[in-house]
Protein backbone atom coordinates (compact mmCIF):
# COMPACT_ATOMS: atom_id res chain seq x y z
CA UNK A 1 0.00 0.00 0.00
CA UNK A 2 1.39 3.39 -0.99
CA UNK A 3 1.90 5.93 1.72
CA UNK A 4 1.36 9.64 1.34
CA UNK A 5 4.68 11.41 1.44
CA UNK A 6 3.87 15.08 1.34
CA UNK A 7 7.01 17.04 0.57
CA UNK A 8 6.80 20.76 1.06
CA UNK A 9 10.38 21.65 0.20
CA UNK A 10 9.57 22.64 -3.38
CA UNK A 11 8.93 21.14 -6.79
CA UNK A 12 10.62 18.07 -8.19
CA UNK A 13 12.90 18.90 -11.12
CA UNK A 14 12.94 16.50 -14.07
CA UNK A 15 15.69 17.28 -16.53
CA UNK A 16 15.49 15.87 -20.06
CA UNK A 17 19.26 15.33 -19.99
CA UNK A 18 19.29 13.40 -16.72
CA UNK A 19 19.70 9.63 -16.61
CA UNK A 20 19.04 9.41 -12.86
CA UNK A 21 16.41 6.84 -11.93
CA UNK A 22 13.04 7.94 -10.57
CA UNK A 23 10.38 5.76 -8.99
CA UNK A 24 6.84 6.37 -10.23
CA UNK A 25 3.97 5.38 -7.94
CA UNK A 26 0.64 5.56 -9.82
CA UNK A 27 -2.70 5.27 -8.05
CA UNK A 28 -2.93 1.56 -8.85
CA UNK A 29 0.16 1.11 -6.62
CA UNK A 30 2.05 -0.61 -9.43
CA UNK A 31 5.46 1.07 -9.00
CA UNK A 32 7.98 1.27 -11.80
CA UNK A 33 11.29 2.95 -12.51
CA UNK A 34 12.40 5.11 -15.37
CA UNK A 35 15.02 7.74 -15.99
CA UNK A 36 14.30 11.37 -15.22
CA UNK A 37 14.69 11.97 -18.97
CA UNK A 38 11.89 9.49 -19.74
CA UNK A 39 9.67 10.95 -17.02
CA UNK A 40 10.23 14.50 -18.30
CA UNK A 41 9.38 13.44 -21.86
CA UNK A 42 6.23 11.65 -20.66
CA UNK A 43 5.13 14.81 -18.85
CA UNK A 44 5.88 16.84 -21.96
CA UNK A 45 3.77 14.49 -24.13
CA UNK A 46 0.90 14.62 -21.65
CA UNK A 47 0.99 18.43 -21.67
CA UNK A 48 1.09 18.52 -25.48
CA UNK A 49 -1.86 16.13 -25.70
CA UNK A 50 -3.85 18.28 -23.27
CA UNK A 51 -3.10 21.41 -25.31
CA UNK A 52 -4.10 19.66 -28.55
CA UNK A 53 -7.35 18.44 -26.96
CA UNK A 54 -8.11 21.98 -25.78
CA UNK A 55 -7.38 23.39 -29.25
CA UNK A 56 -9.54 20.74 -30.93
CA UNK A 57 -12.40 21.53 -28.54
CA UNK A 58 -12.06 25.18 -29.58
CA UNK A 59 -12.49 24.12 -33.23
CA UNK A 60 -15.64 22.18 -32.34
CA UNK A 61 -17.01 25.14 -30.40
CA UNK A 62 -16.26 27.46 -33.34
CA UNK A 63 -18.11 25.09 -35.70
CA UNK A 64 -21.05 24.82 -33.32
CA UNK A 65 -21.35 28.61 -33.11
CA UNK A 66 -21.14 28.93 -36.91
CA UNK A 67 -23.96 26.38 -37.25
CA UNK A 68 -26.04 28.22 -34.66
CA UNK A 69 -25.62 31.41 -36.70
CA UNK A 70 -26.81 29.51 -39.79
CA UNK A 71 -29.43 27.36 -38.06
CA UNK A 72 -32.12 28.16 -40.62
CA UNK A 73 -29.98 26.47 -43.30
CA UNK A 74 -27.99 23.88 -41.29
CA UNK A 75 -29.55 20.63 -40.07
CA UNK A 76 -26.38 19.02 -38.67
CA UNK A 77 -22.59 19.20 -38.72
CA UNK A 78 -20.07 16.40 -38.32
CA UNK A 79 -16.29 16.24 -37.91
CA UNK A 80 -14.30 13.12 -38.73
CA UNK A 81 -10.72 12.28 -39.72
CA UNK A 82 -9.82 12.19 -43.38
CA UNK A 83 -6.56 11.35 -45.12
CA UNK A 84 -4.27 13.76 -43.30
CA UNK A 85 -6.96 16.33 -42.53
CA UNK A 86 -10.22 16.85 -40.68
CA UNK A 87 -13.40 16.44 -42.71
CA UNK A 88 -16.20 18.76 -41.70
CA UNK A 89 -19.56 17.88 -43.17
CA UNK A 90 -22.29 20.53 -43.08
CA UNK A 91 -25.68 18.93 -43.72
CA UNK A 92 -28.14 21.51 -44.97
CA UNK A 93 -31.91 21.48 -44.55
CA UNK A 94 -33.91 20.19 -47.48
CA UNK A 95 -33.39 17.69 -50.27
CA UNK A 96 -31.43 19.89 -52.68
CA UNK A 97 -27.90 21.28 -52.68
CA UNK A 98 -27.91 24.83 -51.28
CA UNK A 99 -25.97 26.98 -53.76
CA UNK A 100 -27.03 30.00 -51.71
CA UNK A 101 -24.85 28.67 -48.85
CA UNK A 102 -21.70 28.10 -50.95
CA UNK A 103 -20.12 31.46 -50.09
CA UNK A 104 -20.82 31.03 -46.36
CA UNK A 105 -19.30 27.54 -46.33
CA UNK A 106 -16.23 28.84 -48.19
CA UNK A 107 -15.97 31.67 -45.67
CA UNK A 108 -16.15 29.09 -42.85
CA UNK A 109 -13.34 27.10 -44.47
CA UNK A 110 -11.16 30.21 -44.71
CA UNK A 111 -12.07 31.39 -41.21
CA UNK A 112 -11.00 28.04 -39.76
CA UNK A 113 -7.64 28.41 -41.52
CA UNK A 114 -7.17 31.92 -40.11
CA UNK A 115 -8.39 31.09 -36.61
CA UNK A 116 -6.64 27.72 -36.27
CA UNK A 117 -3.48 27.87 -38.38
CA UNK A 118 -2.41 24.40 -37.19
CA UNK A 119 -5.60 22.81 -38.57
CA UNK A 120 -5.86 21.19 -41.98
CA UNK A 121 -9.55 20.76 -42.73
CA UNK A 122 -11.91 20.28 -45.61
CA UNK A 123 -15.41 21.69 -45.23
CA UNK A 124 -18.12 20.14 -47.38
CA UNK A 125 -21.82 20.80 -47.60
CA UNK A 126 -24.40 18.22 -48.57
CA UNK A 127 -28.20 18.13 -48.47
CA UNK A 128 -29.48 16.37 -45.36
CA UNK A 129 -30.58 13.33 -47.38
CA UNK A 130 -27.03 12.79 -48.70
CA UNK A 131 -25.66 11.90 -45.28
CA UNK A 132 -27.63 8.62 -45.28
CA UNK A 133 -25.21 5.78 -45.92
CA UNK A 134 -22.18 8.04 -45.42
CA UNK A 135 -20.19 5.41 -43.49
CA UNK A 136 -17.52 7.75 -42.00
CA UNK A 137 -20.35 9.41 -40.05
CA UNK A 138 -20.68 6.30 -37.91
CA UNK A 139 -17.45 7.32 -36.16
CA UNK A 140 -17.83 11.08 -36.58
CA UNK A 141 -18.32 13.66 -33.89
CA UNK A 142 -21.77 15.22 -34.14
CA UNK A 143 -20.92 18.90 -33.70
CA UNK A 144 -24.38 20.34 -34.28
CA UNK A 145 -27.93 19.03 -34.61
CA UNK A 146 -29.36 15.73 -33.50
CA UNK A 147 -28.07 13.69 -36.42
CA UNK A 148 -31.53 12.37 -37.17
CA UNK A 149 -32.77 14.68 -39.91
CA UNK A 150 -35.99 16.68 -39.96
Amino acid sequence: MATDRAVTTGPIHLNVRSVRQVVVEPEDENRFMMTAKEAARACERAQNEKELRDQFNQVLLYLYQWCENHSSEVQAAYAYPGDGFLNILICTRGENYRTDLDDSVTELDLALLRQFDWLTAEVLQVPESAREGHSPLEKAILVYGDGGGS
